[in-house]
């Protein structure tokens, strides 16, 4: 659009020099009284302008432009600080960062956020009786469908998982794998062996 004096354009169908072009990115001089500046989106508004017409709304005529709407003072304008001021919160600590949260810190400049790495999870799954689904499936046997649903919800959570499988009712092999799964994770979480059965060793 142009970027004017709102007091230059007292009624539709004024017509004022165009003293300079602005595109966005460089910065133009101070807009002299009586005048107008060919301005683009994104641009910085110069000094002296106070508002910006539409180019729907006005019609260029060689070095002149005739604008036929009057516009009020900062019609079109966007201060600076108006989105984000200087000092306000714009990420809260404990906020999942988003894609839209990253473009938020990039649009003010910041190159680095502290952060939280995510969580170490590790599991496994008890029971001679558990085999996984594609596997032929002997009598007393159960496909180990605890698994896929476990896994998947840590993964929606945003944890990293350790998924140690499935694991045989031994004392020695429960052992081992909360001994392999403690070294590693945050967190160990187990499925099955939970009773007080001779074969509940978790």
């Amino acid at each position: 659009g142009y970027a004017v004096r709102a007091a230059d354009v007292p009624a539709p169908g004024t017509r004022l020099p165009v003293s300079q072009r602005i595109p966005a990115g460089h910065p133009g001089a101070a807009l002299q009284p009586g005048t107008a500046a060919r301005i683009f989106t994104g641009a910085f508004i110069p000094a002296g302008a106070d508002a910006v017409v539409m180019q729907e709304q006005c019609e260029a005529q060689g070095d002149q432009v005739v604008v036929r709407h009057v516009p009020k003072a900062g019609e079109w304008v966007r201060e600076r600080g108006e989105d984000i001021r200087a000092g306000a919160v714009i990420l809260p600590a404990g906020q999942r960062l988003t894609p839209q949260a990253l473009g938020l810190a990039a649009s003010v400049g910041l190159p680095r956020i502290p952060v939280r790495r995510r969580l170490q999870v590790g599991c496994f799954f008890t029971g001679d009786e558990l085999v996984m689904p594609g596997e032929p499936l002997p009598p007393g046997a159960i496909y180990n469908s605890n698994r896929f649903v476990l896994v998947s919800l840590l993964r929606q959570l945003g944890c990293e998982v350790t998924d140690l499988g499935i694991v045989p009712d031994s004392l020695a092999a429960t052992r081992e794998a909360l001994r392999t799964a403690a070294a590693r994770c945050d967190l160990v979480i187990t499925s099955g062996g939970m009773s007080v059965g001779e074969e509940d060793h978790v």
